[in-house]
């Protein structure tokens, strides 16, 4: 970790405070900002599973570019389809 841009390349990351856990080839955390690029992406909380290309993080706020999304939660599934041009907004809450 150098300063505020913090290269990850594993299998398992885990984030303190908002308890991210990251599973896939390669990460890159920049300042507010992370870049993920795997194959899956769990989120404490709001149990987020992403499969893309790139996927934005800022604050509570998710920004997913990428083909295919699945979230789900205790309650329901959604599977949601989009190009990779397409931008999604998701709001998590804790």
């Amino acid at each position: 970790m150098v300063g505020r841009h913090t290269y990850m390349i594993g299998k398992q990351c885990d984030m303190g405070g908002r308890h991210t856990f990251m599973i896939g080839r390669q990460s890159v955390m920049v300042g507010w900002r992370t870049y993920m690029i795997g194959r899956q992406y769990d989120m404490g909380g709001c149990h987020a599973y992403m499969i893309g290309r790139q996927s934005v993080m800022v604050g509570r706020h998710s920004y997913m570019v990428g083909r295919h999304t699945y979230m789900s939660n205790t309650k329901t599934a959604v599977k949601v389809k989009f190009t990779f041009t397409a931008v999604l907004l998701l709001f998590t809450f804790y």
